[in-house]
């Protein structure tokens, strides 16, 4: 048997870095019970421990060969149950700790012979070392029971596609003149040798059925399983998938994709085994290269399978065909193909739940939330306990800001199937209300489901960096690269993160990196511009914005951000004009409309901007309305309307002498309001050229000072510098200078969609 030294080489490259430390134990435990130096009971009880119940979850479903054993870690309800099967001897060890690391109870009894198989149904766990069998809790007396058989052939490795043709059960009763599944496979080989495809295919001499096909499939690390049946006069094959479509899959969504599993063909033996066979090689091809990532290759399969199923025929419906192809399109981005072909699928079959759940996420992916919304309830209807329905209809609603809608459906996600994309979405939904807390909660449950989904870490970094806990932001940051280094996301994140601690030449590798990865991502030139923003870099920071508009017309912050840096270089008709887009992407938020007031009437389109100064009023809730009508009062005063600008300024420093503040900034801010209405009530106009050339300085000079959060507090000097706003807005814990930006959260929706990664 192997040393624990090689078990834990071999354990050590399946799992998460994190988990590492506790490997050592694992490893000498499996070697302990492989040589008989620790017995089954003893081993399940350690097994048992909770420190070794994530490592159990991050291995559960994986095959690991080494050079003398063979260890399968259970998956599903057999979370945490470990079988060893000696190679040479074809001995196997079943361990099930019965604790909190496995739901459900079952023994892995492919492979051995009828009276193994009989003793481990009756409870009795370990054959090994000899003809003795040992139950837990109970020691039988020695028996002659024959060994186990050994593999019919070599398990796949990590690096390799296996698909296994099983014999066919004849069900006729009667010995029958043709073998389909030799046919099967011989066409399937053949065509694989034909097409040069690296994937192995063998024959197991044993039928299988719905109870045993997905654990053998498990137990030789296969890709894919064909099985079926057949009579005198017709055949039913099934594919079975083992393995998830890719590793960014959750199971719960490969589970899903069983589902659309093909329906039963019944044809003659005889006449169409030959057009059968063409499809369902076909077929397979294109299923193992879904399930290998290789979209495009499976595309090609899976046209040709259906084009392969002869037009009078029509007892063979290529639904499942249809269904994986939609799949492969919607994963090379052709989102409308994608629908086409889950509309052939649901036309073949109107009951195909699964479908209709896909079409949803084609739909939600082009935006087209109605479609989706329809499509995930009609998903629901027909298979109220299909978790991704729930899970996709709640990413809809969190997209549309429908907030209670998505967190109903991520409560009934997580109810039928906890899985990490569940809380993941959950908690990004929590995270869009500014509800940290929840969303830290949730995106820890994710980690301990699964310590190796990045998102999650991604996704808790943000919700970190939000409440400026910058260390803890850095390690899940760092964590999510760490498991995905393709992860472009998380490298924008990380370097608007080093750009808020002042480490620019960092913030700028990240950025940078980000765009590498993924160049048509929209937030990627955002953050990268306000990066050049804070270093004065201003016309790479505009180009940045622009390129981040160009990807995507409808991605408010980049207009608030490149108006910002209109004002730093007084170009005041092209800041005024992005301030004016964002309001027209960002009708809801009144502070926008407030700074469109503000520097329309700045640059000398008082009349023009009137009508937005009403809105920003309007908008504004109750509590905070005279904050924003000093701005309407300066339009007013611009515009002859000196009664009007009298009523809102005095409601403006009303509002200031109210507030819970002594600092002497804010009473000089009043005391300068105060002059102003002075003026206007002996009848002039106190805003005169001079005036509004001193306040377009001061408020350009707090928009490039806010451009982003400062990680110090600013300065008295810099903030007396930078007039009277900031001390206004601070009283309240507002930044009057971040004007546009407030509604940032809503408006990033759509760039959140860009990187579907955040909802999953």
């Amino acid at each position: 048997m192997s040393t624990p030294q090689t078990i834990e080489t071999i354990l050590r490259a399946a799992v998460p870095a994190a988990l590492h430390p506790h490997l050592p134990r694992l490893a000498q435990l499996l070697a302990d019970v492989a040589t008989g130096a620790l017995s089954p009971a003893a081993a399940q009880a350690q097994l048992r421990d909770p420190t070794l119940t994530p490592l159990l979850h991050a291995l559960a479903g994986q095959q690991l060969p080494t050079d003398a054993a063979f260890f399968s870690f259970g998956a599903g309800n057999q979370v945490g149950d470990v079988t060893i099967r000696d190679v040479a001897g074809g001995h196997i060890i079943t361990l099930q700790p019965r604790g909190d690391v496995v739901v459900g109870a079952k023994v892995l009894t492919v492979g051995l012979s009828l009276g193994a198989a009989l003793a481990l149904a009756i409870g009795l766990i370990i054959a090994v070392g000899g003809p003795r069998f040992t139950q837990i809790g109970l020691d039988l007396l020695p028996t002659a029971a024959p060994a186990p058989t050994p593999p019919a052939f070599a398990p796949a490795s990590d690096d390799e596609s296996l698909i296994i043709v099983a014999d066919f059960a004849d069900t006729s009763g009667r010995t029958q003149m043709v073998d389909p599944d030799q046919y099967i496979y011989r066409a399937l080989r053949d065509r694989i040798t034909r097409d040069g495809l690296a994937i192995r295919v063998e024959r197991l001499p044993d039928v299988l059925d719905s109870n045993t096909v997905r654990q053998t499939g498990e137990l030789y690390h296969a890709t894919l399983v064909l099985w079926g049946a057949y009579d005198a006069v017709g055949i039913t094959p099934y594919v079975e998938r083992i393995q998830p479509v890719n590793a960014q899959y959750t199971d719960e969504e490969g589970q899903s994709l069983l589902a659309a599993d093909q329906e039963n063909i019944t044809l003659s033996l005889m006449s169409d085994l030959p057009a059968l066979s063409s499809y369902l090689v076909l077929f397979t091809l294109g299923a193992d290269m879904n399930a290998n990532a290789h979209w495009e290759t499976a595309i090609t399969y899976l046209s040709s399978a259906i084009a392969a199923i002869p037009a009078e025929n029509t007892t063979v419906r290529p639904d499942e065909a249809y269904f994986e192809r939609g799949l492969a399109h919607w994963r090379t981005a052709q989102y409308l193909a994608a629908t086409r072909d889950y509309d052939q699928a649901i036309t073949l079959d109107p009951n195909n739940a699964a479908a209709y759940a896909n079409r949803g996420l084609a739909h939600a992916t082009l935006q087209q939330y109605d479609q989706a919304l329809a499509d995930y309830d009609q998903a629901i209807t027909l298979d109220p306990n299909l978790a991704r329905a729930y899970l996709s209809r709640g990413q809809a609603y969190t997209t549309l800001q429908q907030y209670d809608q998505a967190l109903a459906d991520y409560d009934q996600a997580i109810a039928l199937a906890p899985a990490a994309a569940a809380y993941t979405n959950r908690g990004l939904m929590y995270a869009k209300q500014d509800q940290h807390d929840q969303a830290l909660a949730d995106y820890d449950q994710a980690i301990a489901l699964d310590p190796a989904f990045h998102p999650a870490y991604h996704n808790r970094g943000r919700s970190y960096a939000a409440l400026q806990q910058h260390d803890q932001a850095f390690a899940d940051y760092d964590q999510a690269i760490a498991l995905d280094p393709a992860f472009a996301p998380a490298y924008s994140h990380r370097g608007l993160a080093y750009q808020i601690v002042g480490k620019h030449t960092l913030a700028m590798a990240d950025h940078n990196q980000a765009l590498a990865l993924a160049p048509d991502l929209a937030l990627a030139y955002h953050n990268r511009g306000l990066t050049h923003q804070r270093l004065g870099e201003y016309q790479r920071a505009i180009a940045d914005y622009d390129q981040a508009i160009a990807l995507d017309p409808n991605f408010a912050p980049a207009y608030s951000r490149r108006g910002q840096t209109y004002l730093l270089i007084e170009q005041y008709p092209q800041a005024l004009d992005d301030f004016t887009h964002y309001t027209a992407l960002q009708p809801d938020d009144p502070v926008g409309w407030h700074t469109v007031c503000w520097w329309g009437s700045l640059a000398g389109a008082a009349d023009a901007v009137s009508a937005a100064c009403d809105q920003a009023i309007d908008l504004a809730p109750a509590p905070e309305r005279a904050f924003y009508q000093d701005a309407r009062g300066l339009n007013r005063a611009l515009h002859g309307d000196r009664a009007g600008a009298l009523a809102d300024l005095r409601a403006f420093v009303a509002w200031a002498h109210a507030l819970p503040s002594d600092d002497a900034g804010v009473r000089a801010t009043v005391v300068r309001y105060e002059a102003w209405i002075s003026t206007l009530a002996a009848g002039d106009n106190p805003f005169t050229e001079a005036v509004l050339e001193a306040l377009r300085t001061e408020i350009g000079a707090i928009q490039g000072d806010q451009a982003t959060p400062s990680p110090q507090p600013t300065t008295t000097s810099t903030r007396t510098a930078h007039g009277p706003w900031i001390r206004i807005c601070d009283s309240q814990n507002k930044r009057h200078s971040a004007a546009p930006f407030r509604g940032r959260r809503n408006a990033a929706l759509r760039s959140d969609r860009m990187m579907r990664s955040f909802i999953l």
